[in-house]
């Protein structure tokens, strides 16, 4: 008789795969990591029997709830200490009501977008005007965000990262995809952030003067498969979600 293999959870919206990213984690843990994948839509997450060894793949707001019933929180820095080096520009945090003031008396330009605690509220873009502001018009003056100094990347990457393993993939995601970032700059970055979980994500984009330079860092959790390929992605996915358990 065969052993009761662990169960997994994997959202669907509407019976179906909303991304292919869910489609790729089902895979991946059925076919790979030996769970017995059970689907949810987000109104069933309350009744499920997750526990610590049971793994989720779910959008962000979803995991957040997921990892809040153990008492848990997800994350990683977008710029982590040890890769502050390669930024190459000015990074701080202000509020909504910091910025437009810089922007509508001062005509500044930032990148802004925001916090890792609050990602998802808005998308990334430059603010340089009165009509940039439009897209967070609904976030409240109080929010922080983060703005930095725009930076014009030709090309940008994302190496998904493990922390025992290495680079497990390496995708173009913008840009350019006829133009790449100097891989050397993404082994020496690895080395670097030793205070790195054990799987995420780490962007890195070229600029027109041939620089390679820091994106941001993100999480696995919630993180898209951009093509990995399901073996690997449920891995990086698996891995992170027992040490965020363990914690």
């Amino acid at each position: 008789m065969s052993a009761t293999r662990l169960k997994a959870f994997v959202q669907k919206v509407n019976n179906e795969f909303s991304h292919v990213n869910y489609f790729t984690a089902y895979q991946g843990l059925s076919k790979h990591q030996g769970y017995d994948v059970q689907f949810f839509e987000r109104d069933e997450l309350d009744s499920l029997p997750i526990t610590k060894e049971t793994p989720v793949s779910a959008g962000i707001e979803t995991m957040n709830r997921v990892f809040a019933r153990f008492g848990k929180t997800a994350g990683v820095p977008y710029y982590p200490e040890e890769l502050k080096y390669l930024l190459g520009r000015q990074v701080t945090e202000m509020t909504m009501q910091d910025l437009r003031a810089r922007v509508e008396d001062n005509a500044e330009t930032y990148f802004i977008k925001p916090l890792e605690s609050a990602k998802k509220t808005f998308n990334g873009h430059v603010a340089g005007a009165f009509r940039d502001l439009i897209y967070t018009a609904h976030i409240p003056n109080e929010q922080v965000i983060v703005a930095s100094e725009p930076v014009e990347f030709v090309t940008e990457y994302r190496f998904f990262v493990h922390k025992e393993h290495g680079i497990m993939g390496m995708k173009h995601y913008a840009g350019k995809w006829q133009f790449l970032v100097d891989y050397s700059v993404a082994e020496a970055a690895i080395k670097a952030y030793t205070k790195s979980p054990v799987a995420y994500s780490l962007d890195l984009g070229l600029t027109a003067d041939g620089k390679t330079l820091l994106v941001e860092c993100n999480d696995v959790t919630s993180l898209g498969s951009y093509g990995l390929p399901p073996a690997i992605y449920s891995k990086l996915i698996v891995d992170r979600w027992h040490e965020i358990m363990a914690s």
